[in-house]
């Protein structure tokens, strides 16, 4: 049993408001004529029911119907072009016609296609031959009765084809027929359409597109087939062969009506009435793999869920937009029919509306060559007859060069899924991506594709090269008058994230206003498990104070930076510094350390053993000509020191010494004939050094040297005028021994570049000057570093930086290209960069200035390879959940019944203590959470949780509780004057729920007829609807049910008299009681049979009611078959119709 939404009370005043054709932006001078009549009003001579309109290849209109004057046959009009006319001769079926449809085949010949109750209600086709009607193949050529025919044409040679709903063997199901010139009967299509849907099939329709591919849409089963699709809508196609899904079967949201299939350029539409939107339209296209919304679902909604649309009708214009014809409610629920095309991305009402303001019923919409629209629709204002309407679309201005040129919120967002399309007031888009990932990723260069389509009123004609600018790209390019664009964009962050909180917090949150805090020199390494740690020269000078430079050396460990006795490494002075792990995963550093006091300077090498730090050797006399120019490295825990020494020859040339046998021993004399300055080493798997360095003189050189184990070797020796003291460079070798060496390229804008030395040359690794970001700008500082798969990555810093600026600060060498490990923690000035690898992670190091305050930092880089992982976040997660209510919902209970519910909640710390207010009398809550007892009184609760857990933090919710009302027992009845009637079977239950009691004298009176009056309060009663106060008729107020009669008027349940009276003692009829349930129960049953053999009798308006009802069993009418409509209504026969409405609660 399907039931629509209820009816509610609506005052409803007459709005008349105009629909606009066309894009809105646009101006024209063409004037909206709105819907005109073709030919006149109601033309047909008498009732024409089931009216389906259809234009011939000339454009001219013919509509079919039920001709109601001709016995409810078939008949066909044409309009002239002065008035309607008869096409051939009226009621030309052999007996009654059914769901009668027409259609043209090419050479403009008229087919008609019905339900023939002249031939046991199977189908038959027939056509016009210019001045009879002749049957096309057996008349009644199903195995059986049919319902929902409709017919097309392929385009071979005009075949016809029909389906329609068969209860033959294929017992409700779609069965697809066509027409076999050689048998001159009808076949089923390629002998295997009998039957072709999976359950009953509904609202049949049929098309066949140009490769003469057939296809079908229908309703696919219904609520009452649990083996069926559930009454959603299904596409099928047949391929010369079988039968296949459109998409996915059953596509819809769920029930479906009034399905309308069409095909345009290829492309299979649909259109329905949608249950779980509201009872709206929605219209629906296959894009080659899956059903989308065109426009939104529902669309028809006007605000008022109450009402809703009827009947739908689908047709394209000569551009392409599709157009829907439906029924819609106004003026105390009548029908008037609108029509909307969809236009600029939204469906838009064409014409002036309500047209109609009677009972519309059977529309049906089609479009001629010049865009003119035709609806066909029995006319409830002019007595049911035929009417039909144009409406001349105003004339549309040239199109518009579009002028919309930026393009925005499509840029890539790490974990977020790429835009599929784009839309602007001017044009649609859609968007390929290159690389076609699923969610944006790390590290990846993306490209999207973007193929734009003009909004009706707009054209590309115009555009210019390069028009387009899409935003967050870092280049966009269209061909002239073209709407294909390609946009290129950054390559999307790294995934970073902070290693704990700033690892100098220690020094600087104790600070005062007048205080001031340095960095100097940061430097960092990672142990064989992974630990980070940092080094480091600061100093703070309280009150303005000078004080010396000092460092330290932090751990990371338990979620935070563990300090290693830094006071004990030094008394005095100490700048720039190194830290390498040694085997024992313990720390060594070498700083340069200036002991103002003692007058005395020199590099020192330290190593902590867990608790101190241990003097590597003496290196009292080993010192640099100038304080930074040293670098240290281990290998298998012995310490290699490369610095530009004092004691040289000459002075501050290269110098590299190593500490062996509790001695540190220099490898080679005298390396440089010059001062070394930017002094970098390296060790291979031998132990043996390489140094990187520049070397003074006139001009500078920049030399690599290596030591082969004897004597040392120059890989590199070059100079220019722009070489210098800061002609930055750093070393390193690969598992292979292989050096790859980074620097600072005078020929590439003094931009980074790397090389690697192969077959004894140095070759590129990627672009020269790669780091180059646009800027006037040079590398001040960089460090090559290599993870576990040798692959290079590079820290580099540049001299300056504008405010904000989003900088490059590190790269790896992926793919045979640089990708920069961007991320907005780069979005202000790293100083005092270091960098380490542990396995394929890499770690930045760095200070930053903020707020006249230094601070350290460290970045973990976690290479993501094809896996997403949320961006992320400053701080480490706390160690203890957020504290949280997890019960979302309390569970109804009834009055005077055990109610019982354990309140749940998660994270905080416990135990938790609860308490709530509000709960009705007779429930408690204990601390624990647990709500119990009996509750005393019935309604609605708005219950307030409150949690506490042991740290006191504090959490609440507000729930609501509804507690059932206790039914109260209502005594048997004892009627007197029941017994041996066939109502007792029916009366127990209904006087139970007190939907309709007996007399003082302990009378039922069952053979007594009913008022008008009395059927509006059982309705109230049955359905538990609220009676509504006040006087809504002259000749109501006082009488015992006034309250009962304004619900159901207020819910369109039934109506007053036009002179505003109500009669409520009137005696109610069978067919106004058939009409009042339809309307409560909001019916939309699908109707198979007529169910009552006297169904004729009825009263137009009560048909279409008394067929839903008895189809649903509701109503059983009397043995014979026969309804008796016009018969009063006795109450015997009120409680059974009222028995079979709660027996299907």
């Amino acid at each position: 049993m399907v039931f629509k939404k209820g009816l509610s009370l609506i005052i409803i005043t007459a709005l008349l408001f105009t629909g606009f054709l066309g894009p809105l932006a646009l101006e024209t001078e063409a004037v909206d004529m709105g819907w005109q009549l073709v030919g006149s009003a109601g033309f047909t001579t008498g009732y024409a029911w089931e009216t389906c309109l259809q234009l011939d290849n000339n454009g001219i209109p013919y509509i079919v119907f039920q001709d109601r004057d001709n016995e409810d046959k078939a008949t066909v009009m044409k309009y002239n072009g002065d008035t309607w006319e008869i096409v051939g001769s009226a009621g030309f079926s052999d007996g009654q016609a059914q769901n009668p449809t027409i259609a043209f085949d090419s050479t403009n010949t008229l087919f008609a296609a019905y339900r023939d109750g002249g031939n046991s209600y199977g189908a038959t086709v027939k056509k016009f031959n210019g001045s009879n009607w002749v049957n096309v193949g057996t008349p009644g050529f199903s195995e059986a009765s049919i319902d929902y025919i409709k017919i097309a044409f392929n385009n071979y040679i005009d075949t016809p084809h029909v389906v329609y709903q068969d209860w033959g063997a294929a017992n409700g199901k779609a069965t697809v027929m066509q027409y076999s010139s050689s048998t001159e009967d009808w076949v089923a299509l390629g002998e295997i359409s009998v039957g072709v849907s999976d359950s009953v099939a509904t609202f049949t329709d049929i098309v066949i597109d140009e490769n003469n591919y057939v296809y079908i849409a229908y309703k696919d089963g219904n609520t009452s087939l649990t083996e069926s699709n559930q009454g959603a809508v299904t596409v099928r196609k047949y391929d010369f062969s079988s039968w296949t899904d459109v998409g996915t079967p059953a596509f819809s949201d769920g029930i479906v009506n009034y399905v309308d299939l069409e095909m345009y350029d290829g492309v299979p539409y649909v259109a329905f009435q949608d249950k779980e939107n509201g009872w709206e339209i929605t219209v629906m296209k296959f894009n080659g793999s899956e059903w989308e919304v065109v426009g939104i679902k529902g669309f028809t909604d006007d605000g008022d869920a109450l009402l809703y649309a009827e009947e739908v009708s689908l047709r394209f214009d000569n551009y392409g937009n599709p157009y829907v014809a439906t029924l819609q409610d106004i003026y105390d629920y009548n029908d008037s029919f609108v029509v909307y095309k969809y236009i600029n991305s939204e469906w838009m009402e064409i014409g002036s509306y309500p047209t109609t303001t009677d009972y519309t019923y059977s529309i049906s919409l089609d479009i001629d060559s010049e865009n003119v629209l035709y609806v066909g629709f029995r006319d409830g204002e002019n007595a049911d007859k035929a009417t039909v309407m144009k409406y001349v679309q105003p004339e549309v201005p040239a199109d518009e060069t579009i002028d919309i040129s930026d393009i925005q919120g499509i840029a890539p967002v790490i974990g977020e899924s790429p835009s599929s399309t784009i839309e602007t007031s001017q044009y649609t888009g859609s968007i390929d991506w290159s690389p076609e990932d699923s969610a944006f990723d790390y590290e990846t260069i993306y490209t999207a594709t973007i193929t734009l389509t003009p909004k009706a009123g707009y054209t590309l004609d115009g555009v210019v090269e390069d028009f387009f600018n899409v935003y967050g790209a870092t280049s966009t390019a269209n061909d002239a008058d073209s709407g294909i664009i390609t946009a290129v964009f950054p390559i999307t962050d790294a995934n970073w994230q902070m290693v704990g909180d700033s690892f100098t917090d220690i020094y600087t949150e104790g600070l005062e206003v007048e205080d001031d805090f340095y960095i100097n020199a940061i430097d960092v390494s990672i142990d064989s498990q992974g630990t980070p740690y940092v080094a480091m020269i600061y100093k703070i000078n309280y009150g303005g104070v000078e004080s010396q430079w000092k460092s330290a050396v932090k751990k990371y460990e338990t979620n935070q930076w563990i300090d290693l006795n830094s006071s004990e490494i030094s008394d005095a002075s100490t700048q720039y510094i190194n830290i390498e792990m040694n085997n024992n995963n313990m720390p060594v550093i070498a700083f340069y350390e200036h002991d103002y006091i003692m007058e005395t300077a020199c590099i020192r090498i330290k190593e902590w053993d867990g608790s101190t730090w241990q003097t590597i050797g003496d290196t009292s006399r080993t010192g640099s000509h100038s304080p930074g120019v040293f670098d240290f490295k281990l290998y298998g825990g012995v310490p290699y020191l490369a610095y530009g020494d004092w004691d040289g020859d000459p002075y501050g040339s290269a110098a590299v010494i190593k500490y062996e046998n509790d001695e540190w021993m220099k490898i080679g004399e005298n390396l440089s004939d010059g001062a070394a300055w930017a002094l970098n080493l390296a060790l291979d798997s031998n132990g043996y050094p390489y140094i990187s360095y520049v070397k003074q003189g006139t001009p500078y050189h920049h030399i690599v040297q290596s030591y082969n184990g004897q004597s040392w070797e120059t890989m590199k020796n070059y100079t220019d005028k722009d070489v210098s003291t800061a002609y930055y460079s750093d070393i390193i070798l690969d598992s292979t021994n292989t050096a790859y060496l980074a620097y600072k390229d005078t020929n590439n804008n003094n931009e980074a570049s790397v090389v690697k030395w192969h077959n004894d040359s140095w070759e590129l690794v990627g672009l020269p000057g790669f780091t180059d970001d646009g800027n006037e700008n040079s590398v001040s500082s960089l460090e090559i570093k290599l993870d576990s798969d040798d692959k290079p990555i590079l820290s580099v810093s540049h001299n300056t930086y504008q405010t904000g600026q989003k900088a490059d600060y590190a790269y790896k060498y992926k793919s045979n290209q640089w990708i920069a490990l961007r991320s907005d923690y780069f979005s202000t000035y790293l100083y005092n960069i270091g960098l380490d690898t542990y396995q394929n992670n890499a770690y930045l190091a760095y200070a930053i200035y903020d707020s006249g305050i230094w601070h350290g930092y460290l970045l973990e880089y976690i290479p993501t390879e094809g896996s997403i992982t949320p961006p992320p976040t400053p701080r480490p997660t706390p160690s203890i959940p957020a504290l949280v209510i997890e019960t979302k919902v309390l569970p109804d209970g009834h009055e005077g019944e055990e109610y019982e519910l354990q309140l749940e909640a998660a994270g905080g710390r416990k135990p938790y203590s609860w308490t709530a207010s509000g709960l009705p009398e007779g429930l408690e809550i204990n601390v624990e959470g647990k709500i119990y007892g009996i509750p005393q009184s019935a309604g609605d609760f708005m219950i307030k949780l409150e949690l506490l857990d042991n740290r006191n933090y504090y959490r609440s919710s507000v729930l609501e509780l509804y507690i059932e009302e206790k039914e109260e027992e209502i005594e048997e009845p004892e009627f007197t004057d029941i017994t041996g009637h066939w109502l007792i079977d029916f009366l127990r239950r209904v006087f139970y729920r007190g939907i309709i009691v007996g007399y003082p004298d302990r009378t039922f009176r069952p053979d007594s007829i009913v008022t008008r009056g009395e059927f509006a309060a059982m309705i109230i009663r049955t359905f538990k609807l609220d009676p509504i106060a006040g006087t809504l008729f002259t000749d109501t107020s006082g009488y015992w049910g006034e309250s009962n009669i304004n619900g159901a008027v207020g819910r369109g349940i039934i109506t007053g008299y036009t002179d505003n009276s109500f009669r409520p003692n009137v005696p109610i009829t069978r067919e106004e009681m058939a009409v009042m349930l339809s309307r409560a129960l909001n019916i939309e049953e699908d109707i198979i049979e007529d169910y009552f053999d006297d169904i004729g009798t009825a009263s137009p308006w009560a048909r279409l009611s008394i067929r839903r009802l008895g189809n649903l069993k509701i109503l059983t009418g009397f043995p014979d078959g026969t309804f008796r409509p016009k018969n009063t209504l006795t109450r015997a026969e009120a409680v059974k119709v009222i028995y079979e409405i709660i027996s299907n609660e």
